[in-house]
Parts: structure tokens; C-alpha cells; sequence
């Protein structure tokens, strides 16, 4: 695709005035990045004399954005971060976002034939809009999506729907047949609460269990095509 994010008048073509909409949520979905999140929040961890994150434990406490994810390290030791901690932490991921993060495997072709088919995709993610943008251009995907929106740009974060009404919104999609993609409760609760479809991805952060609450669930990234048409004459 070659518009990018940051002109949503590009985001409706014409042609395609109820062309359906593939909202994506980032972490655990469309990039594996909880080890760069552990290495950020580490050095905080060890100035307490806490242990240290590994990959699994961090993949466990993505979901919720980076505040939330650093109170749940602290928190598993019985302690809090200062706000210090917590803006030095930010500060540090936010240098060097992608040093192991990395695409899961057959995200960039999908995503092309996604578009292709007549999808419209955007992200709706907890991160901060700026870092979020930052790391999709660090692993070539920002010009796959018609918009990217932050927790810090919407009324409310997932999952709350606002997040999701207002990723539509600065889209020029609200109304569109749309379906949430996403790994974890606030993912699922979020396109429950507005009232579309969801899709659970395996394959990221949240527990197995939580394909119970999605309508569909992927095992692997290559399955969304498929399971989003299938989606689709549900919700026109």
C-alpha cells in the first residue's frame, strides 16, 4: 500500500464506500516486542534490587501499555514504581524500541494481500501514538495502515470502545463492517463493548484460554484472510 498514516482523507476511497475494516491491535499481534519492553524496564528493576524480567514473564504483563506494564513488574514483588521510575523507563525503550523486535512471521505479505482484497487496516494499540508509529516505520509496516491511534490520542484506552471509535473516526471508517484483531482481553472486551466481531491471535501475549471470549481465533498469521471474510456478511 503506499499511503501512510498520517492522512486520513486517503483512508476511503470513493470506489469502496463501505469497504470493511481490519483493526489491529500492535504487541503480541502484529510485532513480538515484549523483550525490548523487558530490557527497557530491567535497570529500573535492578536500581531496587529486584529481579529481573525474562521474555515470558515480560510476554505476560503486555497489554495494558507501558505504565501498566511496569507497575505489574514491580507489582509482582510487592512494590510500586516512583513516576521516575516509570518516566525513565519510558525514556529507555523509547531510544532503542527495536532491537529484537521483530514482525511475526507472514505479517508483511498478509497485510498486502489484505489490502488487496479491499481491506481497510488500521491500528488501535495502548502504546503511546508516537513510539507506536516510530516502531512501525522501524519494521517497515507503517505504510501498510490507513491510520495508527494511540491510547494517548483516543478518550479512553482499550478496553474501553471509545479507543476503537476513535481509530475508526480519524480513519474516515466509522460505520464501515469492521473486526478486531488482538491477543488480549482488552483486544476482545473492547470490540465486544462496540459491538463487532474479534479475532483472537494465538499466537501473541494472552492466555490460550481467551479464544472463549473472541468469535474467531487464528493460529497463525496467515489465517486472517480467510477468517475476516468469513466475518465480513455477519456485520454488513
Amino acid at each position: 500500500m503506499s499511503h501512510l498514516a498520517d492522512d486520513p482523507s486517503k483512508a476511503l476511497s470513493h470506489t469502496d464506500p463501505r469497504a470493511p475494516v481490519a483493526i489491529f491491535d500492535l504487541d503480541g499481534t502484529l510485532i513480538d516486542t515484549a523483550w525490548d519492553v523487558a530490557l527497557a524496564l530491567n535497570p529500573g528493576l535492578r536500581e531496587h534490587g529486584l529481579p529481573e524480567l525474562d521474555p515470558t514473564q515480560a510476554a505476560a504483563l503486555m497489554g495494558h501499555g507501558l505504565q501498566r506494564f511496569a507497575q505489574g513488574a514491580f507489582g509482582r514483588h510487592g512494590k510500586s514504581p516512583t513516576e521516575e521510575d516509570v518516566t525513565a523507563f519510558i525514556e529507555r525503550y523509547a531510544r532503542e524500541p527495536v532491537v529484537h523486535t521483530r514482525p511475526y512471521p507472514g505479517v508483511h505479505e498478509t497485510l498486502g494481500r489484505l489490502a488487496n482484497d479491499g481491506w481497510k487496516l488500521v491500528v488501535c494499540t495502548n502504546k503511546m501514538e508516537r513510539l507506536a508509529r516510530d516502531i512501525l516505520h522501524r519494521v517497515n509496516l507503517l505504510g501498510d495502515f490507513n491510520t495508527v491511534c494511540g491510547s494517548d490520542q483516543a478518550p479512553a484506552k482499550k478496553p474501553d470502545p471509545r479507543h476503537l471509535e476513535a481509530t475508526l473516526d480519524r480513519a474516515g471508517l466509522v460505520g464501515h463492517p469492521a473486526v478486531m484483531i488482538g491477543d488480549f482481553t482488552a483486544d476482545l472486551g473492547a470490540a465486544r463493548a462496540f459491538g463487532i466481531p474479534s479475532i483472537f491471535a494465538r499466537w501473541g501475549y494472552g492466555d490460550p484460554s481467551l479464544a472463549a471470549q473472541a468469535t474467531r481465533a487464528a493460529q497463525q498469521f496467515r489465517d486472517l484472510p480467510a477468517l475476516l471474510t468469513s466475518l465480513v456478511p455477519a456485520i454488513h
